[in-house]
């Protein structure tokens, strides 16, 4: 049998560069922001050219938290529940561009909760996740496709009874190469 493709889950440069050099793809977390996913993908360029390696040998794939639904702050809500669990200062890595740095971390050391509902605004959120109306569900897997990400693996954050009605307007509205470049 063929052995499994090794890919490595990856956050910061010197592990992404280590997965662009001996694994076979990278799997970029969940939380990240299509600016640090664009970012990331260039790196992972750079590092593939500079060991040789072709970039179509090498997979990226971003874990997208996902909601799709009528009602942007209910689904916002639900979108910063989760991420408000996760490490502040990796929040706030992944988050190129949306979260100025330390400001997470400065909201979860106040000890209040208030405070850290601050950090993630509609904007934050929006630049964090896959948060949409279905009818712009197209729109937000252009988004992804346009960082240079190979793969997307949703992460539904929706009652499971509405997670088919997900899987079938992802399939319905993925984007064709010619429509994200």
């Amino acid at each position: 049998a063929t052995p499994p493709k090794l890919d490595i889950m990856a956050v910061r440069p010197r592990m992404v560069e280590t997965a662009a050099r001996y694994a076979d793809g990278v799997c970029l977390s969940a939380g990240a922001s299509r600016t640090y996913l664009a970012n990331t993908v260039r790196q992972v360029e750079a590092t593939l050219a500079a060991a040789g390696r072709p970039r179509h040998s090498f997979r990226i794939c971003a874990v997208v938290p996902a909601v799709v639904s009528e009602d942007p702050c209910g689904a916002r809500a639900r979108v910063a529940a989760v991420l408000s669990t996760f490490d502040a200062s990796t929040t706030e890595y992944l988050a190129a561009g949306a979260i100025p740095p330390g400001s997470l971390s400065r909201a979860i050391a106040s000890g209040d909760p208030a405070e850290v509902d601050t950090v993630f605004t509609p904007d934050v959120i929006d630049a964090m996740a896959m948060v949409c109306p279905p009818d712009r569900v197209g729109e937000a897997l252009a988004a992804y496709a346009r960082t240079g990400v190979d793969e997307i693996a949703i992460a539904p954050l929706m009652p499971s009874d509405q997670v088919p009605d997900l899987v079938r307007l992802l399939a319905d509205n993925r984007p064709t190469k010619a429509t994200h470049l």
